[in-house]
């Protein structure tokens, strides 16, 4: 987790709080280490459209 949160420039703390209100918005599921997307049309709009592939 720290990898990712220093690859978008933020810490571990505010990336978690992210996906635990992401999570509870049902847009995504968190097990573990892993992440499920539900709801590509919230990731959309969360990112502003911007994709990075």
């Amino acid at each position: 987790m720290d990898e990712v949160a220093s690859l978008i420039g933020t810490t571990k703390r505010h990336l978690n709080r992210i996906l635990k209100k992401w999570s509870e918005e049902e847009a995504i599921i968190r097990n573990g280490d892993t992440l499920q997307i539900l709801n590509w049309e919230k990731m959309k709009q969360y990112s502003n459209d911007v994709r990075f592939e």
